[in-house]
């Protein structure tokens, strides 16, 4: 019998949090909320599936993650490590296209680096995340 690990366990279920993000309607905030994009789930989707690929993550006992929905119609992703917060918000710009932004904090700051997000850069802000290890 083949275990998942907590990485593991932990992205399938933010995985079917999103799924559940796909049914929030017009105002599901009761502040006039836009229902979430199709684009941004996709992309968190795919944030979410790298985190579970990444070498940097596995094993990291007390690995916390979650997504949220956000009232801009995007999805946020938080990561929480021995008081490291990384949170990468994708969102829907102008164009239809998805914008992005990576934030990082550290216990001993009480504000916030921002970065540009990519996809391909997400290992070392992974690595950031887990202390360099």
């Amino acid at each position: 019998m083949v275990t998942k690990s907590a990485l593991e366990a932990g992205v399938e279920h933010a995985l079917s949090r999103l799924d559940e993000f796909e049914h929030l309607e017009e105002d599901w905030d009761s502040y006039g909320a836009p229902p979430i994009d199709k684009a941004m789930l996709e992309e968190a989707r795919k944030v979410l599936k790298a985190s579970r690929d990444n070498p940097e993550l596995n094993g990291l006992a007390g690995l916390e993650f979650y997504p949220y929905p956000s009232p801009t119609g995007g999805v946020a992703l938080e990561y929480e490590f021995q008081g490291r917060e990384l949170r990468l918000k994708l969102y829907p710009d102008s164009n239809d296209r998805v914008a992005f932004r990576v934030l990082k904090s550290m216990p001993e700051k009480y504000d916030y680096e921002q970065f540009p997000y990519r996809l391909a850069e997400l290992r070392s802000h992974f690595r950031w995340l887990s202390g360099g290890r």
